[in-house]
C-alpha cells in the first residue's frame, strides 16, 4: 500500500511498533523501499516507532497488521484523541467493533480483504495482483465527504456494506484458508520445495469443503437478514473472473500460481490468524443465531490438534467484540445497520 499510494503522490509513514521493526530496518538499510510487479519503483516513506508521530502525521492511519496484533494497536490508540482521524482496518477481521469500543475515533471502517496480492522480502515488495473492487464497512455508514476521503487511500473502487459485522462476514479467507491447510498437512510439513498452494492444495474434494464452509458462512449472514455473495462470487469479483466453482477459481487463477507459496509450516496465519479470527467469530455468531456450523466446529477442532491447541485458546469471541450481550434482533439491526456499533455500550 505504501508503493502503491506513494506512486500516486501521496505522502507516506510507515509505523512499526519497537518490538516489530524489521520491515522497516530492511527498508532503511536497503536505500528504500524497492517495488516491483505492478507497481514499480524505489519509494522512500518516512519510518518511525513512535505512536505519536504517526498521529501527528496523518489524520487518515491504516492499519494493516495481523488480526493478532489488533488488539495491542487499539489498546495504544486508546490513549489519544482521535476525533479527528479515520483509521481504516485492512482485512478487518472484526477490527472496527474492537476499536470502536475503546477508540475515539471520528470513523473507524474496515476492508473485506487486502487490495493487494504481494509478496515482501527485506525491502523489496512485489505486487503480483490488484483487487478490481473491494467491499468496506464501518461503526456507521460514512456520510458522502467520509466516503470520498476512504477512497482516495485506495486505487480500486469501494462498494459500501451495511455495516462492518456485514464485512467481517464477507472476509472469506475463512473459506478459501483453513481447509485447503489442513487438508493438505501430510504435504506442507514434508515437501521441502512447497508446491502451489491454489492450484496444487485446493483440488475438488478439498473445494468441496471449502463450499460447504462458505455455505455455513452465507446460513448465518442469513440469519442476520444479510444476504452476501458467496466466496467464489467475491474471489470472482476480486479478480476480473467468472469460473464456476472454487476449485476452478484456484486452478486457472494466474496470480495465485505464480510461484510456489503454500505454507512451509503449520503455524502460519492461515491457521493462526484465520480459526481464531474469522472462524471462531463465525462460529459464535452461529451459535448465537441458532445456525449449525459443523464444517467450520470441524475445522477449528482439527486444527487445534494439529498444532496442539492454541488456534483454538485465543483470538475473536463474542464478548471481545462486544456482541456478547446482544440478542439475535440486535444482532440484526447491527448487521444491516440500523444501529451504530456504539449500541453494545449502551449498558
Amino acid at each position: 500500500m505504501a508503493a502503491d499510494l506513494m506512486a500516486r503522490g501521496f505522502d507516506v509513514l510507515l509505523h512499526a511498533h519497537p518490538h516489530h521493526r524489521r520491515v522497516l530496518d530492511a527498508i532503511s538499510k536497503g536505500g528504500g523501499l524497492q517495488a516491483t510487479g505492478l507497481v514499480t519503483g524505489r519509494f522512500l516513506p518516512r519510518l518511525t516507532t513512535c505512536l505519536v508521530e504517526t498521529l501527528e502525521f496523518s489524520t487518515t492511519v491504516v492499519v494493516a497488521l495481523p488480526a493478532s496484533a489488533h488488539d495491542g494497536l487499539i489498546a495504544a490508540l486508546a490513549g489519544h484523541d482521535l476525533r479527528s482521524h479515520c483509521l481504516i482496518g485492512i482485512n478487518g477481521n472484526f477490527f472496527v467493533l474492537g476499536a470502536a469500543r475503546v477508540v475515539s475515533a471520528g470513523l473507524v471502517v474496515e476492508t473485506s480483504t487486502s487490495p493487494f496480492a504481494a509478496r515482501v522480502r527485506g525491502n523489496v515488495v512485489n505486487l503480483r495482483g490488484r483487487k478490481a473492487m473491494m467491499w468496506a464497512g464501518g461503526q456507521r455508514m460514512p456520510d458522502v465527504q467520509e466516503k470520498a476521503l476512504v477512497q482516495r487511500v485506495f486505487s480500486m473502487p469501494l462498494e459500501w456494506m451495511s455495516s462492518a459485522l456485514a464485512v467481517d462476514l464477507s472476509c472469506v479467507t475463512g473459506v478459501m484458508h483453513p481447509a485447503p491447510m489442513l487438508m493438505n498437512a501430510g504435504r506442507i510439513e514434508s515437501t521441502v520445495e512447497g508446491f502451489l498452494f491454489y492450484r496444487e492444495g485446493m483440488t475438488r474434494a478439498v473445494g468441496k469443503v471449502m463450499h460447504a464452509v462458505d455455505d455455513e458462512r452465507c446460513a448465518i449472514a442469513a440469519a442476520l437478514g444479510l444476504a452476501l455473495p458467496s466466496a467464489l462470487g467475491i474471489m470472482n469479483r476480486y479478480y476480473g473472473l467468472s469460473h464456476d466453482s472454487l476449485s476452478g477459481f484456484a486452478a486457472h487463477s494466474t496470480v495465485h500460481n505464480v510461484e510456489k507459496s503454500a505454507p512451509t509450516s503449520l503455524e502460519h496465519r492461515y491457521l493462526s490468524q484465520d480459526i481464531p479470527y474469522v472462524l471462531a467469530p463465525w462460529a459464535a455468531l452461529g451459535q448465537r443465531l441458532g445456525v449449525p456450523t459443523p464444517t467450520i466446529d470441524a475445522l477449528m477442532r482439527l486444527a487445534s490438534l494439529a498444532t496442539g491447541g492454541p488456534t483454538a485458546g485465543r483470538g475473536r469471541t463474542l464478548e471481545s467484540i462486544g456482541l456478547d450481550r446482544l440478542t439475535a434482533r440486535e444482532l440484526g439491526r447491527l448487521a444491516l445497520g440500523e444501529a451504530a456499533c456504539s449500541m453494545q455500550l449502551s449498558d
